[in-house]
């Protein structure tokens, strides 16, 4: 007498399994890659907000003598891709940008101009260079990002 068994086998549940793996793999990375390019665009249009009122209070500074927003500060040591980066943009060499005036923005400058100070987590802030208008966000301690080294990574994903 033969036995009729209808059960799944066990090849077919390590076959099943292994493409179960590969799909969620998949799907985990897109998901990744999404929610990064996300976060940097909302990056960009945070900067590009601030440059914009940052251009407008320069003006006001230029035109009307009224001070700039935020305190006059040493940048923070960036990366040579951004540094460059910048420098190229504005043909400037490395020692005028090594002279240039920056402005650090936290969360009290951010609300004092009309944002929400949301825009900023924990410790960030944006260092402004008022003349070329420039924007670098401190993302972190360690993580630096211009205004115009995020509109290349994000043009370019």
């Amino acid at each position: 007498m033969v036995k009729n068994n209808k059960g799944i086998t066990l090849i077919s549940l390590a076959v099943t399994i292994a493409v179960l793996s590969i799909l969620i793999t998949i799907s985990v990375n897109s998901g990744y890659s999404s929610i990064k390019k996300v976060r940097a665009g909302r990056l960009v249009s945070y900067m590009t907000m601030v440059r914009a009122k940052s251009k407008l209070i320069y003006e006001d500074y230029q035109f009307k003598n009224t001070s700039l927003v935020g305190t006059k500060s040493d940048l923070p040591e960036i990366s040579e891709n951004e540094k460059s980066m910048i420098m190229n943009k504005y043909d400037i060499s490395s020692d005028e940008f090594e002279k240039l005036n920056w402005y650090k923005w936290e969360k009290k400058d951010l609300k004092d101009q009309g944002f929400d100070e949301n825009m900023l987590d924990g410790e960030e802030c944006y260092y402004i260079n008022y003349e070329y208008g420039e924007i670098i966000s401190s993302e972190s301690v360690e993580n630096f990002y211009s205004l115009t080294g995020l509109n290349k990574i994000y043009e370019q994903s």
